[in-house]
């Protein structure tokens, strides 16, 4: 059996050119855990484990009246994934 685990941190990341609008940056805590059977393995992993509510990546424009808006988009939510990984 083997375990990996991922923590993963971004700061000073901002949506527009003048560094004006930050963007919350991602952290998060991933795990996987695997184990083989024969030549497959079976794998089960965790995703945002930690239910950290971020947002990804975005950008800003412009309205009506010249006013800079920031459109950002979230991040994945908390999940798990489970698999099996086939070696012939």
């Amino acid at each position: 059996m083997s375990a990996y685990v991922r923590y993963h941190h971004t700061w000073s990341a901002f949506l527009d050119d003048e560094n004006r609008d930050a963007i919350d940056g991602p952290s998060t805590l991933d795990f996987r855990l695997s184990r083989p059977i024969g030549r497959h393995t079976i794998f089960l992993d965790g995703l945002n484990v930690t239910g950290n509510r971020y947002e990804e990546f975005g950008f800003t424009l412009a309205d009506f009246r010249g006013q800079v808006v920031p459109y950002v988009y979230p991040g994945a939510p908390r999940a798990v994934r489970v698999g099996l990984t086939l070696s012939f």
